[in-house]
């Protein structure tokens, strides 16, 4: 095993491993672990020692496999939020490995070697400035990937909302963008002037995405306070509704206990003069007339 071989073995099995720790806490998922074994294993391979017996279709297919297909089954939610996120996660990658290329071009002062065998003689030449380097792109790797989940987590909050598939469309769209931006750029030259142009371009990409996801929680609260305003206003009025029948009843007996009352006197007062049998007729219709009620 030569030194390309050892050097993108454990460049492929570090980076692979930052990675897969990040994506698995983006959202909730199944089987973290076997997420993390089966990409960190299938990573190192195709970009370590199994680069020079593995087909180049067969490999992109498997990078796929792992990348997307697999955490996309693998993460909770709606189809859509976990679209997004795998998609969002990818680009978080894209941008962390420009980060990469430019720290390491302006630490060195050089411009990174497209040719493989001159890039890893390159990289050992610099083992600080690519240690370096490297650490800060993995940084910045899981602060994206921190930030995408707490989107992410605030996104699947909308599940059934229209606003969703809305919100959905326009970062999936993005992420898009950002991808074709950044391949762009950095296919046209490697030089840390391009470099920077990109990572400038990606920055503000992703402080559209901060005003846009700032908008989509103003927008969920908004929807959140009408959805409590109505319910209040549903449980106020039943709680007026139980009120105005209470409020009568009791009108009702006070009125009751006022006409027994002028009643009771006047069959009474029937008594003392010594017609008993008019305050008995009296006080039997008057009793008839209630019960009847």
């Amino acid at each position: 095993m030569d030194a390309a071989t050892i050097f993108y073995t454990v460049d492929a099995l570090l980076g692979s491993a930052v990675f897969a720790f990040g994506l698995s806490r983006v959202l909730p998922m199944r089987f973290p672990l076997l997420f993390g074994i089966v990409f960190v294993g299938t990573e190192t391979m195709l970009n370590g020692f199994g680069a020079g017996f593995v087909d180049v279709w067969v490999g992109v297919a498997l990078i796929f496999a792992v990348q997307c297909v697999f955490p996309f089954f693998l993460f909770e939610g709606s189809a859509p939020v976990r679209a997004v996120t795998v998609l969002a996660a990818f680009m978080c990658e894209s941008c962390a490995m420009l980060v990469f290329y430019a720290v390491f071009s302006l630490v060195t002062g050089q411009a990174v070697p497209e040719n493989e065998g001159v890039y890893v003689q390159f990289v050992l030449a610099h083992l600080s400035a690519y240690a370096v380097s490297s650490v800060v792109s993995w940084l910045v790797l899981l602060l994206l990937l921190r930030f995408v989940s707490s989107v992410a987590r605030r996104f699947a909050g909308m599940e059934g909302s229209r606003l969703s598939w809305i919100f959905a469309a326009f970062a999936m769209t993005h992420v898009f963008l950002m991808l074709a931006l950044g391949i762009f750029i950095a296919a046209i030259d490697t030089s840390a002037l391009s470099l920077s142009v990109a990572i400038a371009a990606c920055a503000l990409c992703l402080m559209a995405d901060i005003l846009l996801f700032s908008s989509m929680d103003r927008a969920m609260s908004a929807e959140k306070d009408g959805e409590r305003a109505r319910v209040l206003d549903a449980a106020l009025d039943a709680c007026l509704v139980r009120c105005d029948a209470f409020v009568a009843e009791a009108e009702q007996t006070a009125k009751m206990r006022h006409d027994v009352r002028n009643q009771a006197h006047a069959a009474m007062a029937l008594a003392e003069r010594g017609e008993f049998s008019r305050a008995r007729d009296h006080i039997s219709s008057f009793g008839s007339c209630y019960v009847s009620k």
